[in-house]
């Protein structure tokens, strides 16, 4: 933190776990962020489909 560099080994168990804990806050955020994209991609996909399809009644 704040450009440090430690030694793992001389973290206590309760800092390393914190850090495993970050690690995986930061893992799932990433996952989270993807998964949104590809639903933004495939709602986008959606809603012009139905655009094209919905051209015929106007």
């Amino acid at each position: 933190m704040r450009g440090g560099i430690y030694n793992l080994n001389d973290l206590t168990s309760e800092t390393k776990e914190l850090i495993k804990g970050l690690q995986i806050a930061e893992t799932q955020l990433k996952i989270h962020k993807d998964t949104f994209k590809l639903l933004s991609i495939g709602r986008n996909s959606l809603t012009n489909q139905l655009r094209e399809n919905l051209k015929i009644y106007e």
